[in-house]
């Protein structure tokens, strides 16, 4: 088998990323929604049974206080952990593009093909993910044509899930969360509220605001539905993009290694599919 070069499109990446976001956020809108129905959680408790047991519950109206802070959680962590993952499918096809992939065995359609450099994909991928001296920090860090902005950002939402999964919900240090989200602009000034008035000449307007918050130190940390959905937001509109568009300008990031058959030890000849 001749040496040969493969490209392979990685945009499905970001696809499967910003799926993982949507749905979480859907998850989200489903529980806040339920939340706002006074006797919901007192309805479905009533109707709803694992086996033949019920479920019986003190005070379900607390759960429409409660559910929505820990689905805000949930949704959070859940997203930040795709993003992870995305990082490390990004840093696997780096890796494997910087050196030559061993065929071993016969090759001889598109499918085998494509079906081989899968493989290799994913076992890259599982050495980047079990690799606990690579820290996401380094990681995110690694993309370095990435702006230092988003690069930043990104860090203190690792930094925000860190308090919320081993600190007990405190952080240790003051934390900075840049956030951005959709305004609805007239005249330069964002909408608030509706319905508002809108007088003819008025210049409407979709904008994209940035905003920070400070979490401080000691302080627990209690994340609202909106704050997730912002923190989400801006992983899929701006942090996966620009984490993408820096891995496709880096050198060696299009997945293009020669292949390199194994040779059969009694033949000399590329060792057949075992």
């Amino acid at each position: 088998m001749a040496d040969q070069n493969v490209t392979t499109d990685l945009t499905g990446y970001v696809g499967d990323f910003q799926r993982e976001c949507d749905s979480a956020i859907a998850n989200l809108i489903q529980v806040c929604s339920a939340a706002t129905q006074a006797k919901f959680y007192r309805q479905q408790t009533e109707s709803f049974r694992f086996g033949i047991a019920r479920i019986i519950l003190e005070h379900p109206e607390e759960l429409s206080k409660i559910a929505p802070e820990k689905a805000a959680r949930t949704c959070f962590l859940s997203v930040i952990g795709k993003f992870v993952t995305f990082l490390d499918r990004l840093i696997a096809s780096r890796n494997l593009a910087a050196k030559a992939m061993t065929v071993d065995r016969e090759i001889t359609t598109a499918e085998e093909l494509n079906r081989f450099v899968n493989e290799c994909l994913d076992r890259e991928y599982e050495t980047v993910a079990k690799n606990t001296k690579l820290s996401n920090p380094s990681k995110v860090d690694s993309f370095t044509k990435a702006s230092s902005k988003v690069r930043d950002a990104a860090k203190a939402y690792f930094q925000l899930r860190r308090a919320l999964e081993h600190h007990d919900d405190v952080p240790e240090a003051d934390l900075i969360i840049s956030t951005q989200r959709v305004a609805l602009v007239i005249d330069d000034k964002e909408v608030t509220a509706l319905p508002c008035p809108l007088n003819k000449g008025q210049l409407l307007e979709m904008k994209v605001a940035d905003q920070t918050q400070t979490l401080p130190s000691g302080k627990k940390i209690v994340l609202s539905p909106q704050n997730a959905h912002d923190l989400v937001f801006t992983m899929r509109f701006l942090f996966a993009p620009e984490v993408f568009r820096s891995h496709v300008e880096m050198p060696d990031a299009g997945l293009t290694p020669p292949f390199s058959p194994v040779p059969d030890r009694s033949t000399g000849s590329p060792s057949p599919d075992r």
